[in-house]
Parts: C-alpha cells; structure tokens; sequence
C-alpha cells in the first residue's frame, strides 16, 4: 500500500510540474492517435471522465466525438457509495462540479445509461505499465467497474505516466491499451 502511495505522489508531483503548453501539445497528440485507432472508430457509446487540470484533457475528446455522432457517458461517483454511474452527455453545460476537483453531469439534466452499454471505456490513472496495469486515486471505483466490464478499454496517458512496473494486488483491474503521446502500448 505505501508502495502505491509513493508512486501515486511522485508521479503526481510530475505531472502538475508538466508546463502548461507541453500539456496541451501531449493531449493534442494522445487524441490524434486515439482517433486513428479502429477502437475509437468502431466504437457508438464511449465512457470517459472530465479530466482534471493535470491529465489528458478529454474536452476535445468529447468534442469530437460529438461531432461524429457518438454517444458520450461520464461517469458520476455516488457519493458515501463504493459505484459510479454513467450519464450521457450532450454539452458540457450538464456538468457541475463535486468532490475532489472532479466535474461530473447533474443527474436532473441527463440520461442515465448503463454502464455495460459502453463499447469502449476510456479509463484514467495516475500511473501505468506496459502490460496494462494501472495506478488509479486510491478510490477503487475503476477497478469494481472493470472488473465485470466487457467493452474494450483504453487509458489516456502522457509519457511520464509510464512506468516499469505499477505495484498490484488482487483488486486491481488491467486495462487493454494505453495510448500516450508517444504511441501505443498493447
């Protein structure tokens, strides 16, 4: 457990140290691929989080993949619960913000879908290794969501994410790909 706080923080620390035009420009470029990819190609309902001001940022995700008519659901943790719950979204007017720093959709204004709907998941972390293993927030709510999803997963990621190896226990849940501004990892 100290194992994973250590590199949590650490990487953490990295990512906020990140310029902001490095962040932008390495988003840029973590869509670019991921568009390129038959998994978001393919893919009708797309599950994805609002990123904080440190991560990916999915805005222009989202974005696009209103443009080219897919159904987007972001999740909602309930709160004093283990679960979250996705909600379509169609403007990011619907969002409001909660705990955390994190922007969720107001319920009173979107539809809730089900979650196992989602052809492809795009799944955030603070820290990854190149068999798909993922370092999430500590909050555990990815991995009780992945454990019984069936849809294709992908984790959005800058290259500092990536490490040798992400400490694991018997709770944790692999992601199929991780696409970071220097390409693929399957």
């Amino acid at each position: 457990m100290e194992e994973k706080k250590a590199l949590r923080n650490r990487i953490k620390k990295l990512l906020r140290s990140q310029p902001e035009q490095q962040r932008k420009e390495g988003s840029q470029r973590v869509a670019d691929i991921l568009f390129s990819l038959p998994e978001w190609n393919e893919a009708h309902a797309i599950g994805i989080t609002i990123s904080l001001p440190h991560e990916v940022q999915t805005e222009l995700i989202i974005s696009r993949g209103w443009e080219e008519g897919k159904q987007i659901a972001v999740p909602r943790v309930k709160k004093g619960t283990t679960q979250m719950t996705f909600y379509e979204i169609h403007s990011f007017s619907v969002l409001e913000d909660t705990f955390f720093g994190l922007r969720e959709p107001k319920p009173s204004e979107c539809r809730q879908i089900d979650g196992q709907e989602l052809d492809l998941l795009l799944v955030p972390g603070v820290a990854f290794d190149q068999k798909g293993n993922r370092l999430g927030y500590g909050g555990g709510y990815y991995d009780r969501f992945l454990h019984s999803y069936k849809g294709k997963t992908i984790a959005l990621a800058y290259s500092q994410q990536l490490v040798e190896s992400v400490p694991t226990d018997e709770r944790d849940e692999r992601v199929q790909m991780i696409v970071t501004e220097r390409g693929v990892y399957r």
